[in-house]
């Protein structure tokens, strides 16, 4: 037994060392809040910060290019991967496009601009002038301050501003967050300013659908959610036609795959179809949005997460234990405000779907899980994101000598080690 004990050990002891020794070595920290990946792993290439900017590189360690500096006075700090482009400071404090092998984009440069969540975004052209370009660097459309109040209020009872009031809106009631990114359909929301209702703007600058909804969503699929002066909720076409009544009471979802999650007073989740018909009945504590087809649904507390369909079949049971990371809605907050920016699906469904193996998390610990439920990598990362291809960042605490080791970087999925991330010395 013993023997057998100590042969498992050196064993043991021989992987570790063989998992590090093939991982390639940069220097630079992963960003994380907290015990969450900032960083992206999108299309063989993920980015890290290092005393010159932020730097990305590929899966063999190669730096592509260092020293990006982000547009900071807007939006976040940080760079993405999952879209095209993002914006960078210039040593001149203009911004400019940058792709993810580190070339230019366009020949324009901006004050100021959100970063890219889709392919177009809202920037500064000066102090003066606001407007969006999409992700090959064209213009979409300009404007003044003064210009957006007065196509906002157009459908306001209250008569507009004063030209003194649209100079105040201008330099202080407009922010970031008046701006999110024009859907597929070509619409973005705009806010009256006399109300505080919400409309929705076309890409010449027309209000299209008048400000008369206390909140709207973005349109997905050729739908948005939007609710009445009473707080339901229903569902409008890109004309403005009420398509589903203002029936909910909690907001509905984006519809992805031709169904929208829909939660009922009891705070159960099922899916309804375009007509409003619930075809998937509310009888989960947890569920995705659609990708491809499929979700990923939890009865309760004391169920195993499943794979469904889109007629609601239960395909695939996975351990009780873990459950699946849902990325598709969060907050990002811009200028002190808050504002809703959707995804598409949750990370563990886009996985399953696209590669046949998804990041679960069980208590606190990450691992990976293939489409039959089988356990492809042992729980025990602090964070992993973005498995493609076989790979994924990790970040893994280690409790050695008494002392917490911690290791960051790119992973394979037997775990080891292709890429690993220290931090410098001084």
């Amino acid at each position: 037994m013993k023997l057998r004990a100590l042969t498992l050990t050196i064993t043991g002891l021989l992987l570790s060392s063989f998992a590090f020794s093939q991982a390639k070595i940069i220097t630079g920290f992963l960003p994380m809040i907290g015990d969450n990946i900032k960083s992206e792993f999108v299309d063989d290439k993920f980015f890290i910060e290092t005393d010159l900017g932020f730097a990305i590189y590929n899966s063999k360690g190669d730096q592509l290019v260092n020293g990006i500096t982000t547009s900071n006075s807007l939006g976040d700090k940080n760079i993405s991967l999952k879209n095209s482009v993002f914006l960078i400071r210039n040593k001149d404090l203009s911004c400019s496009l940058m792709n993810s092998n580190g070339k230019r984009v366009g020949t324009g440069k901006y004050n100021d601009g959100l970063p890219f969540i889709t392919d177009n975004t809202f920037v500064k052209f000066d102090e003066d002038m606001f407007g969006y370009i999409n992700d090959k660097g064209e213009v979409i459309n300009k404007f003044d301050g003064k210009r957006y109040i007065l196509i906002t209020n157009k459908s306001s009872k209250a008569g507009g501003f004063t030209s003194n009031d649209m100079f105040i809106a201008n330099t202080v009631f407009l922010s970031p967050a008046d701006f999110p990114p024009y859907s597929a359909e070509g619409l973005t929301r705009v806010t009256d300013f006399n109300n505080k209702l919400n409309g929705f703007m076309n890409k010449k600058l027309e209000l299209v659908i008048p400000a008369k909804y206390t909140a709207v969503s973005r349109f997905s699929e050729g739908l948005a959610t939007v609710s009445n002066e009473n707080n339901l909720w229903g569902y409008i076409d890109t004309n403005g036609k009420q398509i589903i009544d203002f029936t909910y009471s909690n907001r509905p979802r984006d519809f992805h795959s031709g169904l929208a999650l829909v939660i009922n007073r009891e705070g159960m989740v099922g899916y309804i179809n375009k007509l409003g018909e619930l075809l998937i009945p509310a009888k989960y504590e947890r569920a995705t949005d659609f990708y491809k087809g499929y979700a990923l649904v939890k009865k309760d507390y004391y169920t195993p997460v499943q794979l469904i369909d889109s007629t609601g079949k239960e395909l695939v049971k996975f351990p009780k234990e873990i459950v699946f990371i849902d990325d598709s809605v969060y907050e990002a907050n811009y200028s002190n405000k808050n504002i809703e920016v959707t995804y598409d699906c949750s990370e563990t469904l886009r996985q399953l779907v696209d590669y046949g193996k998804g990041i679960f998390i069980h208590g606190s610990s990450y691992g990976l899980v293939d489409m039959e439920g089988k356990v492809v990598l042992d729980f025990k990362y602090t964070a992993l994101k973005d498995y493609a291809n076989g790979k994924m960042l990790a970040s893994l605490h280690e409790f050695v000598d008494n002392n917490t080791k911690t290791t960051n970087g790119l992973i394979d999925e037997q775990g080891n080690w292709l890429v690993i991330i220290k931090a410098p010395e001084f």
